[in-house]
């Protein structure tokens, strides 16, 4: 929650960008990408592979409102200026709706007047979709994200990382970040449970265990 706190932020939803988001930054530049390319809803076939170096990135700037409809700046939660573009994050608290045209297209439009179109910018809107299709705003296409799905990618990876046995110090540190990021997700209300058809079953359940069961529950 440094961002949130530096930025003097209070509300639930700023808290939750902070903690989650912030922790998910100090992850490998391209595990980042991996992550939020794989917690999109769809058409992320067109996202590029490789982002490049993570350059720097600001929670809430502030830009300039010209030509949209606020009066005195605009806000985005997150900005990543990775070095092969630039990636605008807007964050609803939770997922469901909340997200909405005009705010999109007053972030894109402020991001022109701050950095014109040197690079390919992305828009992603975390949270609040009441649908999964990507759209196209001012020629920035904008791809919906989940908080579920971003929390079944961040597991997925953990889950991928503890099968590894000869990690090495840059798999251990990642373990690490990761765990904070689901215990930032539980902090917030949010678990993940696996579907049981998903479970993998290593040994056959004993026969002997099977009638034990049976005894104890008269069948």
């Amino acid at each position: 929650m440094l961002q949130a706190r530096y930025k003097n932020k209070s509300q639930s939803e700023d808290l939750k960008t902070s903690s989650i988001l912030g922790s998910l930054l100090l992850l490998p530049d391209d595990l980042l990408w991996e992550l939020l390319v794989k917690s999109c809803c769809g058409g992320t076939e067109k996202l590029p592979d490789v982002a490049g170096v993570l350059d720097s990135f600001e929670f809430w700037p502030r830009w300039n409102a010209d030509n949209t409809t606020n009066l005195k700046y605009v806000e985005p939660d997150l900005f990543l200026r990775f070095s092969n573009f630039d990636v605008i994050v807007e964050v609803k608290q939770f997922d469901g709706n909340g997200q909405y045209y005009e705010q999109w297209e007053n972030e894109i439009c402020s991001y022109f007047n701050e950095y014109g179109s040197v690079k390919d910018v992305y828009f992603i809107a975390l949270g609040g979709n009441g649908n999964k299709k990507p759209s196209i705003v001012r020629s920035v296409p904008v791809y919906r994200c989940s908080w579920l799905s971003l929390l079944a990618s961040v597991s997925g990876c953990l889950d991928r990382l503890d099968r590894i046995d000869d990690a090495d110090c840059h798999t251990s540190s990642c373990r690490r970040i990761l765990g904070n990021v689901m215990l930032s997700f539980k902090l917030n209300g949010m678990f993940y449970l696996e579907w049981f058809d998903s479970f993998v079953v290593k040994e056959e359940i004993c026969r002997d265990s099977i009638n034990v069961i049976k005894s104890i529950f008269g069948k």
